[in-house]
């Protein structure tokens, strides 16, 4: 096979891989590989161009760790025959949020809120606000209640993969929901203390 012939089926190779059009690859000045020799050129033929191709290497996606500590209390209750759910949300690297609805989904009143700072204190706790033009108050006791417990989770979210790894410490709530004047005792079955180190990593 004829040196001629060579370099017309690397050109087309070539030009295939990187997607150019036939003069572009006739206009790239690159030296022919150690050792390829090269004949006079006939009428129509290409410069001779080298058999490797240009590679990149890939980028890594780059991850995010942060560490979050804090307390999550999630409650269920009545007051006055309406059913009442309660959130208690402390997250000291993103921010807190305690969220209290009371009545059925098409006619629930709200309190939604985003104290600054802890709000359990020394086994305490004490929020107040207004729902639907009156004040109402979430209080009560909360303690340690059992030794931490080592977690792992793996999960893919919003387009990131999302690797948790830390300790839950089980917590006992003892909260009262006070509005318009009435108690909703709460039953809060899910309450832990938690310190988590949470890695975000963008799906390729």
């Amino acid at each position: 096979m004829s040196s001629s012939t060579t370099i017309r089926r690397t050109r087309g190779t070539l030009g295939a891989i990187l997607g150019l059009t036939a003069t572009a690859v006739t206009g790239l000045a690159l030296a022919l590989p150690t050792g390829a020799t090269a004949t006079a050129s006939e009428p129509g033929d290409p410069t001779p161009t080298p058999t490797g191709t240009p590679t990149s290497e890939p980028t890594e996606p780059t991850s995010e760790t942060t560490q979050e500590k804090g307390v999550l209390i999630e409650c269920a209750g009545t007051w006055r025959d309406q059913p009442v759910t309660v959130s208690v949300y402390e997250n000291r690297t993103y921010g807190n949020e305690l969220l209290v609805a009371v009545g059925a989904e098409d006619a629930e009143s709200f309190w939604i809120t985003n104290p600054e700072g802890r709000m359990v204190r020394r086994g305490e706790l004490q929020q107040e606000g207004r729902m639907d033009g009156r004040r109402v108050v979430l209080a009560g006791q909360v303690v340690r209640d059992g030794e931490p417990v080592e977690v792992h989770e793996e999960r893919e979210d919003a387009g990131q993969h999302i690797v948790v790894d830390g300790v839950h410490t089980p917590l006992a709530a003892d909260l009262v929901l006070t509005w318009k004047k009435r108690n909703a005792d709460l039953d809060c079955d899910n309450a832990f203390r938690y310190d988590l180190t949470v890695t975000k990593t963008p799906i390729a």
